[in-house]
């Protein structure tokens, strides 16, 4: 195929663009949230794309993020964060990462970033439906290397065969 989508770390201005002729020529997707920094996406098997977004690209703190799924046919988005930041020091946290089950595209998972220790730290949400609900999240213990206890940031994704792979950043 001659598509391609191109996310850019930019905020408050057009950060999500399309080429349908091989990079010859960009374009803007239209309706893609400005307000926020896209920092990660996965492609669904179905047709959809799920993204991302942070007010910051990282390492630095996150205070808003959310999650959006990208319906690529029908240029449709619906927000489908699990859990809208509350923006305040406490509650701050962005949304470093999500996956989708290349087995199942209802199957997702949505990493926190930078949610507060005072909170219990960083969480993954799951989906079994696309994205319609979410679980109670999931508390991913901090990275622990050669005995020294370092509070790095979670990356979730999943391999070809539908394992899930969380690396530390």
């Amino acid at each position: 195929s001659k598509d391609i989508y191109v996310l850019v770390s930019l905020m408050g201005r057009e950060n999500f663009f399309k080429t349908t002729d091989g990079g010859i020529s960009w374009k803007a997707v239209d309706g893609h949230p400005q307000n926020l920094r896209p920092n990660h996406a996965a492609l669904s098997n179905d047709g959809n794309m799920y993204i991302s977004y942070g007010d910051n690209p990282g390492p630095w703190r996150m205070s808003r993020g959310a999650v959006w799924k990208f319906n690529i046919e029908e240029c449709a988005w619906t927000d489908i964060t699990p859990e809208i930041p509350k923006g305040n020091d406490k509650y701050a946290m962005g949304y470093a990462s999500i996956t989708v089950d290349p087995n199942n595209p209802e199957h997702l998972l949505a990493c926190t970033f930078y949610r507060s220790r005072e909170l219990g730290g960083e969480e993954i949400y799951r989906s079994l439906d696309g994205g319609k609900s979410w679980s109670d999240p999931v508390y991913v213990a901090d990275n622990i290397k050669d005995g020294a206890k370092t509070h790095s940031r979670p990356f979730v994704t999943t391999d070809a065969n539908g394992n899930v792979v969380v690396a530390w950043v």
